[in-house]
Order: structure tokens, then sequence, then C-alpha cells
């Protein structure tokens, strides 16, 4: 049961991470995707957690290591196989661990991967200035809308 409530757990927050990361991209700060998700259905006890490392930097918000996670996500993957259960989220999630893992971020706890994500989107820490607005769904000038 223990793996099965942490496939759960570390697929909300690498969705999470990803989030805020894409929002921030756009141009929302992180205190603007709080106050959408905290007050409705898609809160949950570890989106808190998430959330109170990317909007106050609480390090203690969830003390689980990384490597603690990848470990779990291995132990799942191997469950996975034994049962015959096909299990894409699960091996996304043990590649953004095992990718934390290799760049000696294993020690950090499992809030932090939306720090690892923003810095692989060339974005800074989500306490700064959010980045300017880029126009991604632009129409072409001419031809059929």
């Amino acid at each position: 049961m223990k793996l099965i409530s942490n496939v759960i757990a570390m697929g909300c927050g690498a969705r999470y991470a990803e989030a805020l990361s894409l929002a921030r991209k756009a141009g929302l700060t992180t205190a603007q995707v709080d106050s959408v998700i905290r007050p409705r259905r898609m809160s949950n006890g570890f989106y808190g957690a998430v959330g109170q490392y990317a909007l106050h930097r609480d390090e203690t918000a969830h003390r689980f290591a990384i490597s603690n996670a990848a470990k779990d996500m291995a132990y799942l993957a191997n469950l996975a196989v034994a049962t015959g259960t096909v299990n894409p989220m699960q091996a996304a999630v043990s590649n953004a661990c095992a990718a934390m893992a290799a760049e000696g971020r294993g020690h950090r706890y499992v809030p932090m991967p939306a720090d690892f994500i923003a810095a692989r989107n060339g974005l800074p820490p989500p306490t700064e200035a959010p980045m300017k607005f880029h126009r991604v769904f632009s129409r072409p000038k001419s031809g059929p809308r």
C-alpha cells in the first residue's frame, strides 16, 4: 500500500512542478496559480506541500528525499513488471527523480522538483519576477481560420 500511495503522491508532485513551470513561462506567478488550485478540488495535502515550498521556500513542507522517492519508484516498477501492469506515469516520475539524483539533488525533498523543472525551462526560482508572456497560440496571418 505504501508504494501505491507514493506513486500517487509523486505523480501529483511531478504534475504540479510541471504545471508551475508552464504557468510561469506563460507569465503567471506562482501565487496566481496557487490562488486557483488551493481553494478548489485540485488541491490536496500534497499540493499543500508543493505550494508551501514554491510560495514560501519552506524546505520542511514535506520531508521525504528525492532519493527515497526514486527508490520507491524502482520498487513500484518491479511490482508493475511482476503483475504485468503498464505504468507510463510511474516511469515518467521515476525518470524525473533519477535526473535530479544524477545532478546531486537526491537529498532534496519532494516539493523541490518545482525548482528543478523550472531550471530546465530557463526559469529562476519561483519567488523571482515572472517572465513576460509569450504569445504561443497565434493564428497565421493568412489562410483559413
